[in-house]
């Protein structure tokens, strides 16, 4: 029995090793490993798994709070020496135990007696520590945790997913309820239910197949702005001479593992169901062709979502979930092996995409659903609240390298010449990544080249003569960003951002912006909303379009119609041969992708990446 405790409590100090150098998340070292931590032949299979989570994350939550303890009631300095301790994540293993935990050490032979001789001291220092925290003797252990480390009790959220699920959210809430799950639809996300915590959907039928997706609820947020009904509806009403964005397709820059590019298909199927139906009832044929993924407005030809993530076992992890939830049904998904700041955007095969996704890597500070970001955070604090012991310097360097990649990322997007709409978004509650970004851009935003296809020509000089400014997003959603230095409280108005400790949710940033909104009016520079400019748009300086666009009739040097038709009937054979081998290489890179990823291990939920070398990926399930 003394071996069996032994080599759990190894198993346990691997991971914490794993997870404090960066190795992996503590799901892919707990939950993605092979049961060999703390089990036996037979039982429960996964019960050691969840065992060697449940460790862990709790040593790591009380880790800050023992680091603490330790140095008041250490004042000679062995207790953690090396003559006494070869590694020092077992020693904080046994403290949390015997000072946290059951209040006893299972195991431990030389070292437990060791630590059992500080106990007494320990339990002191802890009292005293409640006590100068203004709180009881008795009061709980976790109100000495930093507010960001305490329990976070969600609602469980389930997405619909749309393509698969014909009657809706409500009609698959209507389903749960039946069951006894007491089910609704979100009031931001139509397609988003909320049930009540704790409530367990992991081995429920519809989860299985795919049709509900276990996602948070502010993880829903950027598809949702970018593409749902309020966003299409906006365009609609405000911009009808811009509303052919609402039928292009899409870019995900930061695909893997996939809940938001899977979430942007279905809003697309959502889309296109809507207006197919719209479309046989005026013209008296019912319901023909409702069941649609997408189609391009006036074309006839589906819009797609490219995913494009330059990690190869994400990418792999990706394409599973896709195909296992049929997002994927008429080729909605076309998955891509390549880094998007090395995607050219004048490539052809993009010539379609009129809004992009952007949801790079960040520095996770919104999540509080995952134990490892606590040790990821620490350091963290360019504002709110740091964990103790926290490196605050190196946390502010690792947050600004971190928005010097993001703003890249999003200047990236800006340069695509045809683009219409882009949402960023994070899932860091620190304003140097989210509005600070915002701002940059903003000012630093590049001016595309317009794409030389004579179909493409005209209109993606038109569009990229106009400056991105913010749309109003979410508007249900109450909580709005910060205003900070380079942004107006009417551009601020125009972002949403969700609290961890206030919104039932992870912490989340979005913004949406728009390509040509300040030529309705704009918001005037001292953020006054300008006259002709709908509560939607929201520009900073209020002025008025890039100069020299040029009209549907001709192109940015002014060319005349009829030359321009001569150019279009001479290039039209060479136009082909080049998207023939375009498509081509699209097939090869895709084929060569699938051919290396076949071996590949799936790996958690979170952020894609678009440059850095490694993930710093986020779980919001």
């Amino acid at each position: 029995m003394e071996v069996g405790r032994s080599r759990g409590r190894r198993g346990v100090c691997t991971v914490l090793q794993g997870v404090e150098s960066g190795k992996a998340s503590l799901k892919t070292l707990t939950l993605g490993r092979a049961n060999s931590v703390g089990g036996g032949k037979g039982g429960d299979e996964n019960g050691p798994k969840r065992k060697l989570y449940a460790m862990v994350s709790e040593t790591l939550r009380y880790k800050p709070l023992l680091d603490q303890l330790v140095v008041k009631a250490d004042t000679t300095g062995t207790l953690f020496s090396d003559e006494h301790m070869r590694e020092k994540e077992q020693g904080y293993i046994m403290l949390y135990e015997m000072l946290l935990g059951k209040g006893s050490i299972q195991g431990g032979g030389k070292l437990k007696r060791h630590l059992m001789q500080y106990k007494a001291r320990l339990e002191e220092c802890l009292a005293e520590a409640k006590v100068s925290a203004g709180l009881s003797k008795d009061a709980s252990n976790e109100s000495l945790l930093p507010k960001s480390a305490r329990r976070h009790i969600f609602p469980r959220y389930a997405r619909v997913n749309l393509v698969a699920c014909p009657e809706g959210a409500k009609g698959v809430a209507a389903a749960l309820q039946k069951e006894g799950y007491a089910a609704k639809v979100d009031g931001v996300v139509p397609s988003l239910l909320v049930l009540p915590p704790g409530t367990d959907l992991h081995d429920h039928a519809m989860v299985k197949d795919g049709r509900l997706v276990l996602q948070d609820k502010s993880s829903c947020f950027s598809a949702e702005a970018l593409l749902g009904q309020e966003a299409c509806a906006a365009a609609g009403a405000t911009r009808d001479a811009r509303a052919e964005w609402r039928g292009g397709d899409v870019i995900d820059a930061c695909a893997a593992p996939g809940n938001k590019t899977m979430h942007a298909a279905s809003l697309l199927h959502e889309r296109a169901s809507a207006a197919a139906a719209a479309s046989a009832a005026s013209s008296g044929g019912g319901s023909a062709g409702a069941g649609k993924v997408a189609d391009r407005s006036n074309t006839g030809k589906r819009a797609k979502v490219f995913a494009f993530d330059k990690d190869l076992r994400r990418l792999a992890l990706m394409r599973r979930r896709v195909d296992d939830s049929g997002a994927s049904a008429g080729g909605a998904i076309e998955t891509r092996l390549q880094d998007f700041l090395e995607v050219d955007p004048a490539d052809r095969r993009y010539s379609k995409v009129t809004a992009i996704l952007l949801d790079p890597s960040c520095s996770g500070s919104g999540i509080v659903s995952a134990p490892d970001r606590l040790h990821e955070n620490q350091g963290d604090a360019d504002e709110g609240e740091g964990a103790p012991g926290g490196d605050r310097e190196e946390g502010r360097s690792r947050v600004a390298r971190l928005a010097a990649f993001q703003l890249q990322g999003l200047l990236k997007a800006m340069s695509f010449p045809q683009v219409q709409r882009v949402c960023y978004s994070t899932c860091s509650v620190h304003a140097v990544e989210n509005e600070d970004v915002v701002a940059k851009a903003l000012d630093q935003q590049p001016t595309p080249s317009p794409l030389t296809t004579a179909s493409t020509a005209s209109a993606s000089a038109a569009a990229s003569s106009e400056r991105f400014e913010l749309s109003r997003c979410l508007s249900r959603w109450p909580r709005r960003g910060l205003a900070v230095s380079g942004l107006s409280k009417a551009q601020a108005a125009c972002l949403a951002r969700t609290d961890p400790f206030e919104d039932e949710t992870n912490g989340f940033f979005v913004a949406v912006f728009e390509r040509g909104v300040s030529s309705n009016g704009g918001v005037t520079s001292s953020g006054e909303l300008g006259s002709g400019v709908s509560p939607g748009s929201c520009s900073g300086n209020g002025g008025g379009g890039g100069d020299g666009g040029a009209g549907v009739g001709g192109n940015s040097n002014g060319e005349p119609a009829s030359k321009k038709k001569r150019n279009r009937h001479k290039n039209r054979k060479k136009n082909k041969k080049k998207r023939k081998l375009a498509e081509a290489e699209g097939k090869t890179q895709s084929e060569e992708a699938e051919q290396k990823e076949g071996a590949a291990e799936g790996c958690e939920e979170g952020n894609g990446e678009i440059g850095a070398a490694t993930s710093i990926g986020a779980t919001t399930e």
